[in-house]
């Protein structure tokens, strides 16, 4: 039976964003040197996908990642694909999925702790569930990732008179009346840049190990269980958030 002197926990994010390349490799070196120094039984590694927010009725302790809504919701034009899948999963289920691991007789060193297949999101999804709560906001508009660009020009001031960016007024008009300056948008950008390239990756982790060797049931998706702590969202300082995502 293993235990937390006997069993060795790396925790290595599966939702590593793309552009933190030494985040990254600081998760890598954990597991190799793992294998390194400890003997392979006593090893165990688990690899979380993005957490975020709680799956129980409580207010939230953290609202990491929760905080990449906040600015969503504020900016509600947003250059990701609005259907693609999210692997997202409740900081409850993470760490029920942990603590039984320890104590589980385990056939694998290495788990994903996922929503699998069967408990996805999407940005659609997500931003439905966020809708509801902000009914006087422009309506949330998905546009292609390459607008990104088009957007950060209009922050700068610099945006070419035929961009398609103009045919959302609507949303450009928004961003005047709620900004003090453009250049508090370019701050949001900032921090949402690794983000949106995440998203569109699509990545959906297998956790087919893990609910093999656990008696655990997959969490509810993101969207289902947000609407618990939705509402808190307005609590967020995006802005902050922007500076140390």
């Amino acid at each position: 039976m293993p235990s937390f002197t006997r069993a060795a926990c790396t925790l290595w994010p599966n939702s590593v964003l793309s552009g933190r390349a030494k985040y990254t490799y600081s998760k890598m070196m954990g597991e190799l040197m793992l294998h390194e120094l400890l003997p392979e039984e006593k090893i165990l590694v688990v690899r979380p996908s993005i957490i975020m927010g709680d799956s129980r009725t409580w207010i939230p302790r953290s609202y990491v990642i929760l905080w990449a809504l906040a600015a969503a919701n504020l900016l509600r034009l947003v250059p990701v694909n609005a259907d693609v899948p999210i692997d997202i999963i409740p900081v409850d289920f993470a760490a029920a999925a942990i603590i039984g691991l320890l104590f589980v007789k385990r056939h694998h060193q290495v788990y994903h702790i996922s929503s699998g297949t069967g408990s996805t999101t999407t940005p659609d999804k997500l931003t439905a569930t966020i809708a509801k709560y902000f009914p006087d906001k422009p309506a949330f508009t998905f546009v292609n990732k390459k607008m990104i660009q088009e957007m950060k020009l209009w922050a700068k001031g610099k945006l070419n008179d035929n961009s398609e960016l103009y045919k959302y007024d609507e949303h450009l008009k928004y961003w005047e009346s709620i900004f003090d300056n453009r250049g508090q948008l370019r701050i949001l950008f900032s921090g949402l840049d690794p983000y949106f390239e995440f998203i569109e990756l699509g990545h959906i982790f297998d956790n087919t190990k893990l609910l093999e060797d656990l008696d655990i049931e997959t969490p509810e998706p993101a969207h289902v269980y947000l609407e618990k702590s939705a509402k808190y969202i307005e609590n967020i300082d995006v802005f902050d958030g922007a500076l140390d995502p």
